[in-house]
């Protein structure tokens, strides 16, 4: 509509007796800016068990992969930068499907007291480093650990994702509370009467 404004302000400014022009239609929003990454030159290791693929490339959009294929083909989007991979490797995120946040420091073990939420975003970024992109974290886990996976799940974690069973169970003086570094935190059932309860409890935080 800008040059039909511009012939109507040209129009006014001459004196012309103009009709009364229509309403314009309502301005469209503009589009919400999107979240582009381009990788190219690399070797694609895609998880369905054929070959690496060399020279290729992908579009991230929002953080999910909206494109791939071979580098030869690809078309950027206009204005993202493309980020040259030559020499290296892409491929699936790892999931760790049995492991334990913030137990231990690397000298003690100590979910009790090491279970903060610098610790645990200590573990989930090394996780990161190594390629791990989501943990399933199976028992031990504090009351903390429910914020910190919601949170994650209302952005875009740069570490990896938690999937966490809560405090977990065991028996009655059994692993790993017979340790004495874990008391109170997992479930010990002393028999089938306590475990309704008990279960109830833990389902009202929606462990995954």
């Amino acid at each position: 509509f800008r040059s039909a404004g511009l012939v109507l302000a040209l129009l006014a400014q001459l004196g012309c007796q103009t009709a009364e022009p229509p309403a314009a239609p309502a301005a469209q929003p503009p589009e919400a800016a999107q979240d582009v990454l381009v990788l190219s030159d690399f070797t694609l290791i895609d998880g369905r068990g054929g070959p690496a693929t060399a020279s290729s490339a992908m579009v991230v959009t929002d953080g999910r992969i909206s494109w791939t294929g071979p580098a030869a083909e690809l078309k950027a989007p206009a204005g993202a930068p493309v980020q040259s991979l030559s020499g290296k490797f892409v491929m699936p995120g790892m999931i760790n499907l049995h492991g334990h946040l913030a137990e231990s420091d690397g000298q003690i073990q100590d979910p009790v007291k090491l279970f903060t939420r610098d610790e645990v975003e200590r573990d989930l970024r090394l996780y990161a480093r190594y390629g791990v992109t989501s943990v399933a974290s199976l028992g031990t886990d504090q009351p903390l650990v429910y914020p910190m996976r919601d949170e994650q799940r209302r952005g875009r974690p740069a570490i990896a994702r938690i999937f966490t069973a809560g405090r977990g169970f065991t028996v009655k003086d059994g692993f790993p509370t017979n340790k004495g570094n874990v008391p109170g935190v997992p479930y010990e059932p002393v028999g089938p009467a306590d475990v309704p309860a008990q279960i109830s409890e833990l389902a009202a935080n929606r462990p995954d």
